[in-house]
């Protein structure tokens, strides 16, 4: 584990985009409650709603 974090040659200053976003931000990830996951839900099937009633007329 620890060679994922300081591997050898890498300055740790600078984000390595090679790796995974859940390993550089874990709170914005992991927490996802119900409520979270229905908003998004929601907040997903109004744009494409949306789009595709644009498209309709």
């Amino acid at each position: 584990m620890s060679q994922l974090i300081s591997a050898p040659g890498v300055r740790s200053d600078v984000p390595d985009f090679s790796l995974p976003a859940a390993r550089i931000k874990p709170k914005k990830l992991i927490p996802l409650t119900m409520k979270d996951m229905a908003d998004e839900t929601r907040l997903f099937q109004a744009k494409y709603l949306s789009q595709f009633f644009k498209k309709a007329n």
